[in-house]
């Protein structure tokens, strides 16, 4: 299957089609009304790659900011919403796929989100790494359940990348050390 855009990728991200991901919702209301109580992040489906991205956002604080989106111009109906996991709490952010040398990795074991820790440059730059290595790097990081839905996906979703942050403790969905955040052809 190929991911065309990110409409696409939320729908079957919040339809649980990627395994252990973080609770999303596609409406504020449908928020409101889960009971949800801790912190969340907004995204904007459709929109452009490292588009608008609110983090850490307090449940009592997400109707003030979606009216602030909306009046800088952001339609209520592209928001989507998930529930906030601190960086803090990540062992390492990754980008996988297949290619020609088997796998390629990137990844980073900077305590930031994904998106910040990818645009360090330098010595704190996200590395890369192919091949059998990658696998190791991988393996050393996950458990053997978390590792088998990775490779689960790249065989679902062949030439995709998948995006994905391996935690300390369980989170999630169904409650495992690793969040499925993206997967995507775009």
């Amino acid at each position: 299957m190929i991911v065309i855009n990110k409409d696409i990728m939320v729908a079957l991200s919040i339809d649980g089609a990627f395994g252990n991901t973080v609770e999303q919702w596609d409406t504020k209301e449908k928020l409101f009304a889960s009971g949800f109580t801790g912190n969340v992040y907004i995204r904007i489906r459709g929109g452009r790659v490292g588009g608008v991205f609110i983090k850490n956002l307090p449940i009592c604080k997400v109707a003030k900011k979606v009216a602030q989106l909306v009046k800088k111009g952001h339609s209520e109906k592209d928001l989507y919403f998930g529930e906030w996991i601190s960086p803090k709490l990540a062992i390492m952010n990754c980008e996988l796929c297949r290619s020609e040398r088997y796998l390629e990795l990137r990844y980073s074991r900077l305590k930031m989100t994904q998106r910040e820790a990818f645009r360090m440059t330098g010595k704190l730059q996200a590395k890369n790494a192919h091949g059998l290595t990658a696998e190791y790097i991988l393996r050393s990081v996950t458990d053997e359940w978390s590792f088998n839905v990775i490779m689960e996906l790249l065989e679902k979703y062949p030439d995709s990348v998948i995006e994905f942050t391996i935690y300390k403790r369980s989170h999630g969905t169904i409650g495992r050390d690793i969040i499925f955040w993206e997967v995507r052809n775009y």
